[in-house]
């Protein structure tokens, strides 16, 4: 089970992203304006859905909504992720973040 983390968390074999981009500070702040921007958008509907569900007792399945804030979460934490691999090459995380 160490090993699994100790994998995940490796950062000896790869180089960050940033070096893909050949360093070009444009074309950084393009992915992480983007990528911070699809993450605020991941993060909204969480905060939708939670005020919504919180002034609505009457709304069956109410959990189920709570399950698809977490979820919606998740997918935005993801985009977080991607602009800290532009400079830290933590791969191992953010692959298996997306499976």
């Amino acid at each position: 089970m160490w090993a699994f983390f100790e994998r995940l968390l490796d950062t000896t074999m790869f180089s960050p992203h940033g070096i893909c981009l050949l360093w070009e500070p444009e074309l950084i702040w393009l992915h992480v304006a983007s990528d911070a921007l699809i993450a605020a958008a991941y993060f909204s509907i969480p905060a939708a859905l939670s005020i919504f569900v919180s002034r609505r007792p009457d709304v069956d399945f109410g959990w189920l909504f709570w399950a698809f804030a977490l979820f919606i979460t998740a997918c935005g934490f993801t985009h977080v992720l991607s602009i800290v691999t532009l400079w830290v090459p933590i791969y191992g995380i953010e692959d298996s973040s997306r499976r």
